[in-house]
């Protein structure tokens, strides 16, 4: 928020106030001199809320209305906190300025970007005008410190407030994208599409939005729709402007939604086979009793797999209870855990991939090398891990082996891996891998061997 100069005659006048005024006076005085100070280092922190665009609106303005008032009937005449004419001008202040807003909307194309902020300040104003109007000048200053302090107000019911704004302005995005929260964490699929649509429809800028969209059309087993807007994602990652400054630029990597649309032909190709949605491994998985499904076996390990590809909640319970199933489908179906969005998620998996050490590394290589991935997040995903499976040598092992491939990235990755996985037998081999890499390459490989030689030992 611009930061307006507090004029000298203004500061004059509450340094009479605080100086020789009555008690009511000098609280006032006091106050403001506060308020002010909070001011010049305040950052609001747009919930979304008309309740909160009030109060921005009231913090920008006070500055405004003390220069009025000394301009008018002089502040070191105001009778202190509860003084109706400090309130009455800030109230008439916002009373012009939102009849000039109205003046400048009807001058505006209806239902354009700039009609709709326009019409959004204006219901701000009006809501400050009544909270003005219902309010003490105590209570008013009461509540603007401590908005100014955290820098937003709670509110009791958030969806009310959220759709409030959106009947003002359709387009306000902060509004949008905390309501999109709010169904996805509840898990209400069939209004987070509906609100994903209309995002994506006006911010095809936000990438992360365009996520959330895709997951729940997944959930709602729209799987053309899917990938259809995850192709868009993918040609919108490859093309983003990192320069433009705005809210609603959020970025997500194009091997993000390469990600999303190898999950929705992943869930048709197993929904299209074996997959019986009547059967009885299906009905455990979907109880989601994690004793229940592990007494499966292998299974349950098609159900369990389809409904993590889904992101349905047994998502969460997933890695533990693939980790306690024996056999290779539970292990691949581990290693597709690091191709999800949800890090909380992603983490889980790689911790119980960590855990289980050596078994696992055959998958984590296979994920690597496949020679029709070309997804950079996946393998360093699975490169990771096999980095933090300290004293295993089968890791060990596999890391020098990358290390030799032909793949830069790969090798680089892998390098820059054996530094971090501790064994000093590696110093030779990545002295050697240095010596082919790209020069983009070697910084991470000399990084390792530092590591590797102790001189980071005291980091």
């Amino acid at each position: 928020m611009a930061v307006k100069k507090l004029k000298k005659e203004v500061k004059r006048g509450l340094r009479l106030l605080r100086k020789r005024g009555n008690d009511s006076q000098k609280v006032f005085a006091a106050r403001m001199f506060k308020i002010i100070e909070l001011i010049k280092d305040f950052k609001p922190i747009d919930i979304g809320t008309m309740e909160n665009g009030a109060w921005e609106v009231i913090s920008r303005e006070i500055i405004d209305t003390l220069d009025e008032i000394e301009a008018g009937s002089r502040i070191k005449n105001l009778g202190g906190v509860d003084d109706p004419i400090w309130v009455e001008t800030l109230k008439k202040r916002l009373e012009d300025l939102t009849a000039r807003g109205e003046d400048i909307c009807s001058h505006l194309e209806e239902r354009s970007r700039d009609y709709y902020l326009i019409k959004r300040e204006i219901a701000d104003m009006n809501r400050a005008i009544s909270i003005l109007e219902e309010s003490s000048g105590e209570e008013v200053i009461d509540t603007l410190e401590n908005y100014l302090k955290t820098g937003y107000i709670p509110v009791n019911d958030p969806e009310k407030e959220f759709n409030e704004v959106l009947e003002v302005n359709p387009l306000d995005y902060t509004a949008l994208i905390n309501l999109m929260a709010l169904f996805d964490k509840d898990n209400r699929i069939d209004e987070l599409i509906a609100i994903g649509d209309h995002i994506v429809s006006h911010y095809p800028e936000d990438l992360l939005s365009r996520v959330k969209f895709i997951e729940g059309l997944i959930k709602d087993s729209e799987y053309d729709k899917a990938l259809e807007i995850a192709e868009e994602g993918i040609k919108l990652a490859v093309d983003y402007n990192g320069d433009e400054r705005q809210p609603w630029n959020r970025f997500v990597s194009q091997d993000s939604f390469d990600n999303l649309r190898w999950r929705v032909n992943e869930i048709k190709e197993l929904e299209s086979g074996k997959f019986d949605p009547d059967s009885e491994a299906c009905a455990v998985v979907e109880g989601g009793e994690i004793e229940e499904i592990v007494e499966l076996g292998e299974d349950a390990v098609l159900y369990l797999r389809t409904a993590i590809l889904r992101g349905d909640p047994i998502s969460e319970s997933a890695p533990e209870i693939l980790s306690k199933i024996e056999g290779d489908l539970a292990k691949k179906a581990m290693v597709d855990g690091l191709k999800l969005f949800d890090d909380k998620i992603v983490g889980a998996f790689a911790e119980r991939i960590i855990e289980s050490g050596e078994e696992m590394v055959p998958h984590l290589k296979a994920e690597i090398m496949n020679a029709g991935s070309e997804n950079a997040r996946n393998r360093f995903a699975a490169i990771n891990c096999l980095t933090e499976m300290k004293g295993v040598e089968a890791a060990y092992n596999t890391l020098l082996e990358l290390l030799s491939s032909e793949n830069m990235e790969i090798a680089g990755a892998a390098g820059l891996g054996l530094g971090y996985f501790g064994d000093r037998r590696a110093i030779e081999s990545l002295r050697e891998a240095r010596a082919r890499m790209e020069d983009r390459y070697k910084l991470g490989i000399d990084f390792a061997i530092k590591m590797l030689e102790g001189e980071f030992a005291d980091m």
